[in-house]
């Protein structure tokens, strides 16, 4: 069971199966749990994500597993009790709570909450890398900076939590994480710096039907400007001191890994 999470924060999703029934059973191979999904993003689960995240963590407290470490989000300075007005991030801090009640009267499981901020993995090769750079041009102030990580250093913490689970740093914590603060001026630089392409963008137009159609977008967009993420660097690297800046991440994750730099 605990493999099963192990790779969710590697990609950086948060695994939830419909059902009690169908969480039960062997996990094993790697493979079958890899193959849930591995895109940075996974596919969206929807109206259904709260209600499997709170039966994963009911079936884990069913079977008395020791340690549950859980990718949620960052919500900003006051994560613990700000869910803001974000649907699926209201859905991560709903889910959440579920953990932190269920622990606190019914069990003894020990428990990690990962709040990861942006990923650089939205940076892809494809459209909705486009919409993500071109909705930040046109929701956020020049000089306002997004919090950003790599999915792997998201993992890497997953996995420390586990293999440090008996000491006062994960265990029964919950820990915003974050590698970077970038202005989108700098994010092109660096990306442009190191691909020796432009950053990939589309129309502004583009961005906003996007983000017309789906409110969620829209609504996050407005809250990175007027609230944003609120982990802190520096505590991160304390706790992890080799996590990836984007140039490291572009060099050595990215769809542009083997360009000449």
């Amino acid at each position: 069971m605990k493999l099963l999470i192990v790779l969710a924060g590697l990609l950086g999703i948060a695994m939830a199966m419909p059902t009690e029934q169908s969480q039960e059973g062997n996990l094993i191979p790697v493979e079958m749990v890899k193959r849930q999904d591995s895109t940075p993003c996974g596919n969206p689960v929807g109206k259904n994500e709260e209600s499997q995240g709170k039966a994963l963590i009911d079936v884990f407290l069913k079977h008395s597993i020791s340690h549950f470490v859980y990718t949620s989000v960052d919500r900003g300075t006051n994560s613990d009790t700000d869910a803001t007005n974000i649907p699926h991030f209201i859905t991560e801090y709903d889910i959440e709570q579920h953990l932190f009640f269920c622990v606190a009267e019914k069990s003894n499981m020990a428990y990690t909450v990962l709040r990861p901020v942006g990923f650089y993995d939205n940076v892809t090769a494809d459209f909705f890398c486009k919409v993500f750079t071109t909705s930040w041009a046109v929701k956020l102030p020049e000089d306002k900076k997004l919090q950003l990580i790599a999915t792997s250093d998201n993992g890497e913490f997953a996995g420390q939590a586990f293999l440090k689970d008996q000491g006062d740093v994960y265990r029964n914590k919950s820990m915003s994480l974050a590698a970077a603060a970038l202005s989108l001026e700098e994010f092109q630089g660096i990306f442009e710096k190191k691909t020796g392409e432009k950053l990939p963008m589309t129309y502004g137009f583009v961005a906003k039907m996007v983000m017309g159609l789906n409110k969620d977008i829209g609504i996050m967009y407005d809250w990175f400007r007027e609230v944003g993420f609120g982990a802190s660097v520096e505590e991160c690297e304390a706790i992890h001191g080799g996590m990836k800046g984007f140039e490291e991440w572009i060099e050595t994750e990215s769809a542009w890994k083997n360009a000449r730099y």
